[in-house]
């Protein structure tokens, strides 16, 4: 009612969340955490943060002020295997509505997967780094444990068939199991969703995409069952949050009825305002309707623009001398980033640099030198043959 301050207080574990109205309202120590868990033998500090919040209310003359939450450290943090972005000037373009988006689904307690589709190029990794260095300024905001984990550099092509390897570090290092008493890769998926059903975890599987299939009738679809298994798992029950980068959808997860907790985000377009600033930031100078312009083109596409300044470096010292630029380029119907490599084709011609840039399709990831120079040699065998 007016004039009443209420500040719940979750002294221990318990099923709070089935009363709509305290959903609504502050929590202490937050709406993560439990005072004889989170902060037992120091229960001094939420006591004291009690006390000073019925002061300033007082003190408002019985307004309640706005106030920060209160946060205990994580109990363990481990994100040393996700990549490290080379977003250009070390600042994220865009993307302001995909950041809100994960502030928001860490909020709900009716999301518990999101996924970040796009090609190669479009920023999901420097996304999600981003997101990080927020929450970790902020002692990630009631996570309990935070870790990730990239498949991005298992290899290239099919090499990279089992999630075994991250489903034993998982359950070794980051919870302290012993993953040799579980037989299979299912086994292993089921007791991780369990554990990270204790306690709202923030889990970042970076790169998904080698352990998901290419065939046509089940593209997306994961592979291994258990990681399988986590992900859809998660979907349906998570105190916490898990975020996947791939460069495919996830085959059956979004159009599951059991899995309504999952949020599927593409990023392959932003607002052509920051498809110009992403052209800036990449080097490329130009008047503003110019530049804005040429993202329109290019259909906003993040991948294409990236490019683009790379095209544009290379034969105009960075310089978008005009519209014809763009609007000139090859239009395969592949789509906008297509486009572009098209014209880097058009000006390499037919010889050895057109090959390495024919061989460097073959690959959907960074491929090692020995790897070029065995396609290189099936090539000529296969023209040989001919």
């Amino acid at each position: 009612s007016s004039g009443m301050l209420l500040l719940p207080l979750i002294i221990e574990p318990c099923s709070w969340r089935k009363y709509l109205p305290l959903r609504n309202i502050q929590l202490l120590p937050s709406d993560r955490q439990t005072v004889t868990g989170d902060y037992a033998g120091r229960e001094h500090e939420i006591f004291s943060a009690v006390a000073e919040r019925i002061s300033s209310w007082l003190t408002a003359g019985g307004k309640t002020p706005p106030a920060p939450l209160v946060y205990g450290e994580p109990l363990a943090v481990d994100v040393s295997r996700l990549p490290v972005s080379s977003v250009s000037g070390g600042d994220l373009i865009g993307r302001k509505k995909e950041l809100q988006t994960l502030d928001e689904a860490w909020e709900s307690y009716d999301t518990g997967v999101v996924v970040f589709v796009g090609e190669g190029g479009t920023g999901k990794s420097a996304l999600v780094e981003r997101w990080l260095q927020q929450m970790s300024g902020e002692r990630f905001r009631g996570a309990r444990r935070v870790y990730g984990w990239s498949f991005y550099s298992q290899g290239c092509g099919t090499t990279a068939t089992s999630a075994d390897q991250f489903l034993s570090v998982a359950l070794d290092e980051w919870f302290g199991e012993d993953s040799t008493r579980y037989r299979s890769s299912w086994e292993k998926g089921n007791r991780l969703v369990r554990l990270l059903r204790t306690e709202p975890a923030l889990l970042i599987l970076d790169g998904l995409e080698p352990l998901q299939s290419a065939l046509h009738y089940q593209r997306g679809q994961i592979t291994d069952p258990g990681l399988a298994r986590l992900v859809f798992e998660l979907a349906r029950d998570n105190p916490g949050l898990l975020v996947i980068t791939t460069r495919e959808a996830v085959f059956g997860l979004s159009d599951s009825g059991r899995c309504r907790g999952a949020q599927e985000e593409r990023l392959e377009e932003m607002s052509f305002e920051d498809g110009a600033a992403l052209l800036v930031a990449e080097g490329v100078s130009a008047p503003t309707t110019e530049l804005r312009a040429a993202s329109m083109e290019l259909e906003n596409h993040a991948l294409a623009l990236r490019l683009l300044a790379g095209f544009l470096k290379d034969t105009h010292g960075g310089a978008l001398a005009s519209l014809r630029a763009t609007s000139a380029l090859p239009k395969p119907p592949d789509g906008p980033a297509q486009r572009v490599m098209a014209a880097f084709a058009g000006r390499l011609g037919a010889g050895p640099e057109l090959g390495i840039l024919g061989l460097l399709g073959l690959f959907d990831r960074p491929c090692e030198e020995a790897a070029i120079v065995v396609s290189s040699a099936r090539r000529k065998w296969t023209r040989a043959a001919r």
